[in-house]
């Protein structure tokens, strides 16, 4: 499973390398919109999650005196978790005038 995963990582970045060019140096002119004209924001972030708990149940109260309890607990697991999750985003912008441009975002999980 392990192998599978590697293989898919390795051919997103072999895909999207590509794409990603870096023009220096960035500029407020070039991160605003053009007017009438519509920019794509897109992003991917991934994450992976692995998770280890002792889950306690069934408790029992002992009265020990005549203000004093104690608590014990009568049944333990374990559980163990793993989670994987690419996070896909894509924002539109579009300049209304020179000095405002309207933004939106989704995101899918």
């Amino acid at each position: 499973m392990d192998y599978l995963r590697y293989i898919c990582t390795l051919s997103l970045f072999l895909v999207i390398s590509p794409f990603s060019i870096a023009d220096l140096p960035l500029t407020v002119e070039d991160l605003i919109t053009d007017k009438g004209k519509i920019k794509l924001d897109t992003s991917l972030s991934y994450s992976n999650s692995d998770r280890q708990n002792l889950l306690t149940d069934e408790p029992i109260v002992i009265q020990t005196g005549e203000s004093s309890f104690i608590t014990l607990l009568t049944k333990f697991g374990e559980f163990k978790g793993n989670t994987d999750m690419l996070i896909v985003t894509l924002g539109v912008r579009y300049e209304v005038t020179p000095d405002a441009e309207v933004y939106t975002r989704v995101s899918y999980l």
